[in-house]
C-alpha cells in the first residue's frame, strides 16, 4: 500500500553500495525507517532531499506493518539551511536528534 506523509530526516545509514536506510520523524507515524534504493548514485531522483535536517514530503510503499518500507518519493519542503550554516546551532540540533532517536521507539 502506498502511504504519503511529511517528515524530517533524522539519520541515514548506508546499505550496500548506493542504498540508504533513512530515519524520518513524522507527525502521524512517529519514527519511521525506510529503505531508499540508489539515492547515492549520480542520477538519483532523491537529490538532496535525504540529507539530515531536511523537511520533506515523502511517499513509501509497504505492507501495513512492514519493518522497512521502500521510499519511492521525497520532495524538499524546507532544508533548514540557516541551522546547517551555523556550527553551534547544528551541534545543538544534532544532540536533539540523538536524544530523539534514543527515546522514541
Amino acid at each position: 500500500m502506498l502511504h504519503r506523509t511529511e517528515g524530517i530526516v533524522l539519520r541515514t545509514i548506508p546499505f550496500g553500495d548506493a542504498d540508504l536506510i533513512v530515519f524520518f520523524l513524522t507527525p502521524d507515524l512517529g519514527l519511521l525507517k525506510t529503505f531508499a534504493k540508489s539515492p547515492l548514485k549520480t542520477k538519483s531522483r532523491f537529490g538532496s532531499s535525504l540529507e539530515p535536517l531536511t523537511h520533506s514530503k515523502i511517499a513509501f510503499w509497504g505492507k501495513e506493518n512492514a519493518a522497512l518500507p521502500r521510499l519511492t518519493q521525497s520532495d524538499i519542503i524546507h532544508s533548514f539551511q540557516s541551522i546547517r550554516d551555523t556550527l553551534n546551532c547544528f551541534l545543538k540540533v544534532s544532540e536533539i536528534i540523538e536524544l530523539t532517536l534514543r527515546f522514541i521507539p
